[in-house]
This record gives C-alpha cells, structure tokens and sequence, in this order.
C-alpha cells in the first residue's frame, strides 16, 4: 500500500517567459534553466530536502530519482 508515503515532485509552472519559450520551440536545457532561474525545484532536489529532512533515506531517494536500488 501508499500509507504512510510521502511524495517527491517537480512541477513546471507555464509563467509568461516559459510560454515564450516554449512557443519559440527552445530546448529542454533552456526552458529547465529559465524554470530554474524562476525557482522550479527539481525532482532530485525535492527527494534531497525530503532526506536533509529524515523523512526519507538516501537510497530510496536515488532509487526514486535517477533508478539506483
């Protein structure tokens, strides 16, 4: 089951500069680093807070993110 879990998460707000960008057909890299720029935590740095945190361990945290188990 899911109780007691706790979620990691990167979300992508579309802000005026991202539609621009996006609408200019730019890359992954540069929407990311002007997401970046605007604040947007990525999902390796939400499961890293989640471990400074002790709500989670660093193994899960890389099985999770980047698939080492």
């Amino acid at each position: 089951g899911y109780k007691g879990r706790v979620a990691i998460g990167e979300v992508l707000v579309v802000t005026e500069p991202i539609r621009e960008l996006i609408n200019q057909r730019a890359s992954f890299l540069k929407i990311r680093e002007v997401a970046v720029a605007d604040g947007m935590q990525s999902l390796l740095e939400s499961a890293i807070r989640k471990v400074e945190a002790g709500v989670t361990s660093f193994e899960e945290a890389l099985s999770v993110t980047i698939g080492i188990s």
